[in-house]
């Protein structure tokens, strides 16, 4: 028997179709889950940021923080674990 979804929770699973919680705790995990898709966002806290170049991540794969991009392209360090999922695009 198929389960009956109500519109809610069909319009909340086609929302988040491509996030995927993230628990990692260094570069190397954030690092493994885009490393095919450039376009990746994450969320820290609420907010929504570009990833740095998967290539450029291979530099620093030890560390605790990462660099991202705000909306107006402004530069900032994000710890590791304060990313709560990633949105791909591809």
């Amino acid at each position: 028997m198929k389960n009956l979804h109500t519109f809610e929770s069909f319009l909340n699973e086609s929302l988040n179709e491509g996030r995927k919680p993230f628990k990692g705790k260094t570069v190397n995990d954030l690092y493994r889950l885009v490393k095919n898709d450039d376009d990746a966002l994450v969320f820290v806290k609420g907010k929504m940021y570009s990833i740095l170049d998967p290539e450029e991540m291979k530099n620093d794969l030890s560390n605790k923080s990462t660099f991202v991009y705000d909306e107006e392209g402004e530069e900032l360090e994000v710890n590791i674990s304060d990313i709560e999922f990633i949105e791909f695009t591809k």
